[in-house]
């Protein structure tokens, strides 16, 4: 039964797929709520429930759905505004992804190309594309990707006038999945734009490189790499601490240290902005790996968002006010 809805939902038209998975993304690999990361965070979370309610003798299912899904939570004012930015981002992004995304990397790709040619001339060795090629190839475009999340979240928390706008996304006060696309559309579009140009660059070299187009090894059309990562993406925006320990933890981030970075403490500012890898962090001096968990409160100390109006409008007006103020300095 499964087969045959996704064999149907597949054969849509991109534009009706991306709209039916704004509200139901079950078949959508590429994104988080797939049904297989679903299930295998589900997994995860009933392991690490009978894990700590080691002496809870019966299984109940109401304890169960109680530790993953906390009432005072799932029906906090925050939770309720990051179920209503979902479906307004999700059309948004449907607009960014389908254009900005596509069309950056294919247009960065091709100059990289043409700067090789242009530079270098005909390469001296062109290799067929092989195993190697397409391993290569996969590793190399995970680490683009992830290292231009890296540069533009950095720019966001760096950058005053960004800061404003990435503050949409801090302002949760509690943890959920959805918070994740808990976004202001002008932080997508600097995320987009910095990983196309880092992909363009990666697949423009590759493409000189190499006799044909390379493509990485994939699962459900998915990069291998990045789908492993989505098993537990969810999990980044949640409520229950789960590390990777204090040796994996700097190589991978870890939902622990994402929900670091969500804390009101001082020391957990500006850390830990990675995607994927923690090497980036590494290099900017803004890792921060715990040794043990920790208790703190998430979401903005300075102010708060009561609506969605204020989540979209207020940082354009705070905006021109810092530009304002630095005009007349």
């Amino acid at each position: 039964m499964i087969e045959l809805v996704k064999e149907v939902f597949y054969s849509l038209p991109e534009s009706v797929k991306e709209i039916i998975n704004l509200g139901i993304p079950l078949f959508d690999s590429a994104h988080n709520f797939y049904w297989i990361y679903i299930l295998f965070s589900l997994i995860l979370l009933l392991g690490l429930y009978r894990i700590s309610h080691p002496n809870s003798g019966n299984f109940s299912w109401r304890s169960l759905l109680s530790y993953c899904f906390p009432h005072s939570i799932y029906t906090h004012k925050s939770a309720i505004l990051d179920y209503q930015c979902y479906f307004i981002n999700g059309l948004i992004k449907i607009l960014i992804r389908l254009t900005l995304l596509i069309s950056v990397t294919e247009i960065v790709a091709k100059l990289t190309t043409q700067s090789f040619y242009g530079i270098f001339r005909e390469p001296r060795i062109e290799p067929d594309v092989n195993f190697a090629a397409k391993l290569a190839y996969t590793i190399a475009v995970v680490f683009a990707i992830d290292f231009g999340y890296f540069l533009a979240h950095y720019l966001l928390h760096k950058v005053p006038i960004l800061w404003e706008f990435h503050k949409t996304h801090h302002s949760a006060q509690v943890l959920t999945p959805v918070t994740a696309k808990r976004d202001h559309p002008v932080d997508d579009m600097i995320i987009y734009t910095c990983k196309a140009c880092l992909l363009g660059l990666v697949t423009g070299l590759f493409r000189y490189t190499f006799k044909g187009d390379v493509e990485p090894f994939t699962i459900a059309g998915v990069s291998v790499i990045i789908y492993l990562f989505h098993l537990t993406s969810n999990l980044r925006h949640f409520h229950v601490w789960i590390s990777y320990g204090w040796h994996l933890n700097h190589l991978l981030v870890s939902p622990a240290m994402h929900q670091i970075h969500h804390s009101q403490l001082e020391k957990h500012y500006d850390k830990n902005l990675g995607l994927i890898f923690s090497i980036w962090d590494y290099l900017a001096g803004t890792l921060y790996v715990p040794k043990e968990p920790e208790t703190f409160s998430v979401g903005l100390v300075e102010e708060e968002f009561n609506n969605v109006w204020q989540l979209y409008f207020s940082p354009f007006s705070r905006v021109t006010k810092i530009v304002g103020r630095g005009n007349r300095q």
